[in-house]
């Protein structure tokens, strides 16, 4: 069941797994790359030789590509508000959990033993005061999710995520998309009916390709984070 079929009953379920601070203890063998954007998140996982990627789009696309496999949530269409907002910042919550229950399922991995690294927020996006409120509340309410399952996150900056993987901190997001579709081999402007050369950017190609980047950089942190849990 999608999102968008359930907005009647929002409210995400927090009390499965809640609070077991043993999850966060256990060892972490795969990464969730998480670009968690108001209306337009995405997430990104590599399990085995499989990358699974969840994004909003109203565009039908082939559930799997080579070796990508797409779960994909309706696209939210609609201006935020104060009265909204709430509700856009729960359906955001429960297609990440739809998401990580079907990596899940799919991959046959415990939800507990990926590590969730989240995109933190540009000096630009703080500068926009209104639209950085709204986005830090849309935040927050994932972080009290994920604290309250008892998954183990961090936050990385997105310069320290664009030098990782470009070379650059300062990288824009048609660089981004260019490593997105080097390292897979696919043409993402294709699958999601987009124009190349265009100055506006492709939606939600971009999301997808921070999450990407996102991912890489957390293999390259996890072995780190599993040996802390040693002392």
């Amino acid at each position: 069941m999608t999102t968008l079929a359930r907005e009647k009953n929002l409210r995400y379920n927090i009390d499965d797994g809640a609070s077991c601070l043993e999850n966060i203890t256990m060892k972490k063998s795969y990464v969730v790359g998480i670009d968690y954007s108001l209306k337009s998140p995405s997430f990104v996982s590599f399990v085995g030789n499989k990358i699974y990627i969840g994004c909003r789009t109203n565009k039908k696309i082939p559930k799997n590509i080579g070796n990508i496999v797409f779960y994909t949530d309706f696209d939210v269409d609609m201006k935020v508000s104060e009265k909204n907002k709430g509700m856009i910042y729960d359906m955001n919550v429960i297609f990440f959990q739809d998401y990580l229950s079907f990596v899940s399922h799919n991959s046959g991995v415990s939800k507990y033993h990926f590590y969730m690294l989240v995109e933190g927020h540009s000096f630009w996006m703080a500068r926009r005061s209104a639209s950085f409120a709204d986005l830090a509340e849309n935040v927050g309410v994932l972080k009290h999710y994920l604290t309250r399952k008892g998954y183990e996150y961090d936050v990385v900056s997105p310069t320290k995520i664009k030098k990782y993987v470009c070379g650059d901190g300062g990288a824009s997001k048609f660089a981004m998309i260019d490593m997105l579709e080097k390292d897979t081999g696919i043409d993402f402007y294709e699958i999601f009916g987009k124009e190349r050369g265009k100055k506006r950017i492709p939606k939600p190609i971009d999301d997808i390709a921070d999450a990407y980047a996102i991912t890489k950089y957390g293999y390259s942190v996890l072995e780190e984070i599993n040996a802390s849990k040693e002392d």
